[in-house]
């Protein structure tokens, strides 16, 4: 630092001073902040006097650190800044040395006498967390011994039921006996068996009328006189096509959707997929390269499971209008 002039001396100064403050922090909240952990009930040796040092308690270390720190090392740092000669500021700087030598011993040797105490009381503390966690397992062994004598039959029975209905068998059913919890256990889960059972027949009925509404559907707009299309616009596949369509377009199935408009990338307003995300009817017109202008009515089109993923699409020549 004495060595340095204009500009870089003042950014030395203030890193010097910045460094200090930090360093100041760290002292005084190895003091307090680990006292208020806790770690303040270490007692000195007895027969040491009240206000004497003592190398058995920490805090007692920690308060002669501070004291020699703002007695013996913050002062010559403050001297040094403050140099009038080149002289002064090394005599300072020899003084320095030696004093913050010592500090940092004695600091490193607290340091260490706080860790031990530390792990003192970490090893006490689980000491005793493994005593209570002994006399809770053993509380529990035999609670579940007791618990498994009296239910293991009925618990057996029920896990025999889950795992035959969860296998596909749902005419199973869980032998009832007596009238505990676990009876009534076994009643609702033969309950709950009964009701997905018919849940499932009367999916499995709306499964099969919905495919053969799209069965009927398909063969119909097979045979419309527009120009008819299934598509699902997130993945532009075009899954149906009419006749009148097929004709017009031979390899529509093959490409997507966009193709039949002579686009290269996706239509910017895409009905089918406004249809599906508002599940309602939408339209717009389209116009091909050729100048043949259509007018597009797109439906929403679901699944034999009941999900809208794909859209009807209507294709009307409006050229003439």
């Amino acid at each position: 630092y004495p060595a340095l002039q204009g500009g870089a001396r003042d950014g030395a100064h203030r890193a010097i001073l910045g460094n200090m403050e930090d360093f100041e922090k760290i002292l005084y909240g190895l003091r307090d902040g680990n006292k208020a952990l806790g770690l303040k009930g270490f007692k000195p040796p007895p027969g040491i006097e009240e206000g004497v040092f003592s190398y058995a308690d920490p805090w007692w270390q920690y308060n002669r650190h501070i004291k020699d720190y703002n007695e013996r090392i913050k002062p010559l740092i403050l001297h040094i800044l403050d140099f009038t000669s080149q002289e002064e500021a090394m005599g300072s700087l020899k003084l320095y040395n030696k004093n913050v030598h010592d500090l940092v011993t004695d600091l490193d040797r607290t340091v260490a006498l706080l860790s031990r105490l530390t792990e003192k009381k970490i090893k006490r503390f689980k000491d005793t967390e493994f005593i209570l966690l002994g006399l809770f397992l053993g509380v529990v062994g035999v609670s579940v011994l007791l618990a498994l004598y009296s239910i293991r039959r009925p618990l057996v029975a029920l896990l025999r039921g889950t795992y035959a209905f969860g296998h596909g068998d749902m005419d199973y059913r869980v032998p009832v006996r007596g009238s505990d919890e676990m009876a009534v256990l076994s009643q609702g889960f033969n309950s709950m068996a009964e009701l997905i059972k018919k849940d499932m027949e009367t999916m499995k009925a709306q499964v099969k009328e919905i495919s053969a509404s799209r069965n009927f559907l398909n063969d119909a707009l097979g045979n419309i006189g527009f120009y008819v299309r299934v598509v699902n616009p997130r993945t532009h596949k075009v899954f149906l096509q009419n006749k009148p369509l097929q004709a017009l377009l031979r390899q529509g199935l093959e490409r997507p959707c966009y193709a039949l408009w002579g686009r290269e990338t996706e239509c910017d307003l895409c009905v089918s997929n406004k249809a599906i995300e508002e599940n309602r009817y939408h339209s717009k017109e389209e116009e091909t390269p050729e100048g043949i202008v259509y007018e597009v009515h797109a439906f929403p089109f679901a699944e034999p499971d009941g999900t809208v993923t794909n859209a009807i699409e209507v294709i009307r020549d409006i050229t003439a209008r």
